[in-house]
């Protein structure tokens, strides 16, 4: 045992690990040296990362960044014909030489291949083709920067023979063409690398599978085949059945699946960089923009947004000043088609880019699919990231088996406006009123310039069409309904609104979850005061009144509430319901401490969050107005006592998110009803998680006040900064004092016992 250790023990009483796990504890983690990621161990070709089969491994992923074509998502669409711009323009393209003499994803990339296209095909839709461009090349990006990433990591260095998204024509085995991510004739390993989550291998990939498994019986290697993230449990049996499936046709055992293919999951999460603008090109024109015209009052002539400010693209929940870390939504935002057209024309988007952006297939395979996008909420919120920004994720249900995914970038844009908005704006502006007797009320003139404030009005509106439906007395339902009212009148005119219901969740210091958050119905039977339509008539004796009250909230309002809270056409309302319960957490926190978004609260000012759509405050009401005046439906009816009357429906009301109620979970019940949920959470801030069972998908991220980049080349404090410091180091010193004291008195009594022995003689 060293001397230094025996002194330890013999000081503290302890063995010296101990102490020193104590300081390192003590001191935090300044002190306390990164501890790198142990692979498991395995053949040479799959011995970093983990088996995906063994459920997801939170070790930190490794980062890497793909540059993306996002600037050219902000091109204005070119002149018309009689734009006196459009000189300018036409001269600019005419200046740009070929495509290939630019960056690839840059802007005179894009406008030299828009030249060329349109020429040989002048119908061809300038937003469509944008969209798709972007697309594929930010597919195609993120999977050659993730090959080249690995090729780093595992040291695949072309200049000792590693033949990197080569043909292996001359290997037995391949199929003609076949070009693994990685081979070398004289090592043992042939690599295939994944980027982006994925939820099916397609016909391709399992037939170039099939082939790697013959390659590697023939050559004597083994396939290592790894995904930058956790993987749906349908690839892992894709996979399982293929190679066991490919060994058997070659009569080997399909036990021997292990030792020949691993899927192996080596977490790297990429963040987009946009393509900065080619120095080569010419000089662009400042095309000007369509600028949106001023927003008007409720009752005034345009009410509202007559034109949508330009599209941003949408990275997380920025507020100004902040940057965007990756994460599972960033990956979502950059892969997935804007709309079902854009989905359905995949193919033809991979085939039209094929050219410039590599394999066809390869485009198509990265885009991310499984996530029905119109379910997407945010669920989860944090303020603890060091980099003095938020963490947050959202969920969103599975698709139905086949169904494209679509619609990350409108959905992500609603939740998160709507979360600033809740934060920008005083509480008592989240509602709403479609009321004939009070058309100054419809909507706060700010809440009626977002989409948040169009959704919840718009919601209103679609709330009473629910209502109609249900009741209409041509249904079985409707007409039991009419047939139960009692009074002599067959009209019915109530008040009815959306309010919040509490919602369930988890909250620590730290994070908010959000279990659930459902909206309310009330209503309540109303008389009003608008004399121009039928509704003045509806009249009933306060007896029949409160029995067809009685009559709706049993029958009817169940209903009403059940679609709110289920059907799709609610879906808005329910993710920016989502984000106001996330935006309350933070108006709370921000009332006691600093919080990433504490600068917003209450500013009143939503100029960064303007509705992307085109609407009209007065024009919802107008709609509404001629509804409430002539009906939704005025048809006679015969009841069960052989009367002949009138039916008709005349609703109010609104939509009241002024107040929001939590429903707390604790700590025991929500880990033993929600085990799982913190582990996906704390993933997808890197990557997209699928939830073990496949229902639904987790995608997060993060946001900072400085980017990545340069919050991890900060030399992180000395210890010596620590307080902690000089006192554990005063203890140790004393330690080491107290033992050499000990020791040399130990040392000066054997001397002198030595010396009178010496002296005493035998």
């Amino acid at each position: 045992m060293p001397v230094t250790t025996r002194w330890l023990r013999r000081a503290f009483g302890v063995p010296a690990a101990a102490v020193v796990v104590a300081v390192a504890a003590l001191l935090g983690p300044a002190a306390v040296p990164a501890v790198a990621y142990q692979p498991a161990t395995g053949p040479n070709c799959w011995s970093v990362g983990y088996d995906p089969e063994q459920g997801v491994a939170l070790h930190v992923p490794m980062e890497f960044t793909y540059p993306t074509a996002q600037r050219v998502l902000l091109l204005p669409a070119p002149p018309p014909r009689s734009s006196p711009q459009r000189s300018q323009f036409d001269d600019y393209l005419a200046r740009l030489g070929p495509e290939d003499q630019y960056a690839v994803g840059s802007t005179a990339r894009f406008w030299a291949r828009w030249r060329d296209r349109v020429r040989r095909n002048p119908r061809l839709d300038f937003q469509d083709y944008r969209t798709r461009y972007v697309r594929g090349h930010a597919r195609w990006s993120g999977g050659e920067s993730f090959e080249s990433f690995m090729a780093g990591r595992l040291l695949l260095d072309p200049a000792r023979g590693w033949r990197l998204d080569e043909r292996l024509d001359d290997v037995p085995g391949a199929y003609p063409g076949q070009r693994p991510d990685a081979f070398h004739p004289d090592e043992p390993c042939v690599y295939e690398f994944k980027f982006g989550y994925r939820d099916r291998l397609r016909a391709k990939e399992l037939r170039q599978l099939r082939a790697y498994v013959r390659i590697a019986v023939l050559n004597q290697k083994a396939v290592g085949y790894y995904f930058a993230q956790q993987p749906h449990e349908r690839v892992l049996t894709q996979i399982r059945e293929t190679v066991e499936d490919e060994l058997a046709r070659l009569g080997l055992p399909r036990s021997r699946r292990g030792s020949i293919v691993q899927a192996r999951v080596f977490r790297a999460t990429g963040t987009p960089q946009p393509v900065p603008d080619d120095p080569r090109a010419p000089p662009a024109p400042a095309l000007a923009r369509p600028a949106p015209t001023a927003p008007v009052g409720p009752g005034g002539p345009a009410g509202g947004n007559a034109a949508a400010p330009p599209a941003v693209p949408v990275d997380g929940m920025m507020a100004s000043g902040q940057y965007p870390a990756g994460g599972g939504l960033s990956q979502a935002l950059a892969l997935t088609p804007a709309t079902a057209a854009e989905a359905a024309l995949a193919a033809e988007g991979a085939a039209e880019f094929a050219a410039e952006f590599g394999d066809e297939d390869d485009v198509a395979a990265g885009q991310l699919g499984g996530v029905d996008f119109s379910t997407l909420e945010l669920r989860y919120v944090s303020d603890v990231y060091r980099g003095a920004g938020a963490q947050f994720a959202f969920r969103a249900d599975a698709t139905l088996e086949g169904q494209p995914s679509y619609g990350a970038e409108r959905a992500a844009r609603i939740a998160s406006d709507a979360f600033f908005v809740w934060l920008a704006l005083p509480v008592d502006a989240f509602t709403v009123n479609l009321d004939p007797d009070a058309p100054d009320r419809i909507i706060d003139e700010r809440f009626g310039r977002t989409d948040a404030g169009r959704i919840l009005l718009e919601a209103d509106l679609r709330m009473k069409r629910t209502t109609v439906n249900l009741i209409n007395p041509r249904t079985p339902l409707g007409r039991v309904f009419w047939d139960s009212l009692r009074g002599d009148g067959k009209c019915l005119s109530m008040r009815q609104w959306i309010v919040p219901a509490p919602a369930t969740v988890r909250e620590t210091d730290r994070e908010l979850f959000i279990l659930d958050a459902p909206l309310e119905v009330r209503m309540e039977t109303e008389r009003h005061r608008t004399g121009d339509g039928a509704a003045a008539n509806c009249r009933e004796d306060p007896e029949a009144g409160t029995h067809n009250e009685r009559l709706y909230r049993e029958r009817v309002l169940p209903l009403v509430e059940e679609a709110i809270n289920s059907s799709p056409e609610y879906a808005d309302l329910r993710r920016v319901y989502y984000s106001r319960v996330a935006a309350q957490w933070y108006r709370d926190r921000s009332a006691h401490k600093p919080t990433a978004y504490s600068a917003l609260v209450d500013t009143g000012d939503v100029g960064r969050w303007l509705s992307a759509e085109p609407w009209s405050p007065r024009e919802v009401y107008d709609r509404f107005l001629k509804s409430y005046t002539e009906g939704e439906y005025s048809f006679t009816h015969r009841s069960m006592r052989g009367d002949t009357v009138v039916v008709a429906t005349y609703l109010v009301g609104g939509v009241d998110f002024t107040r929001t109620a939590h429903a707390p979970v604790a700590g025991a019940v929500f880990a033993g009803g929600w085990p799982t949920l913190a582990r996906s959470v704390q993933a997808s801030r890197h990557d997209v998680v699928g939830e073990r069972d496949g229902a639904a998908f987790w995608l997060g991220g993060m946001t900072t006040t400085r980017p990545l980049t340069e919050i991890r080349t900060v030399a992180p404090a000395p210890a010596s900064a620590n307080p902690v410091f000089w006192t554990l180091a005063g203890a140790v010193a004393a330690g080491w004092l107290f033992s050499g004291v000990w020791l040399f008195g130990r040392y000066v009594r054997r001397r002198a016992a030595a010396a009178h022995r010496h002296e005493a003689g035998p």
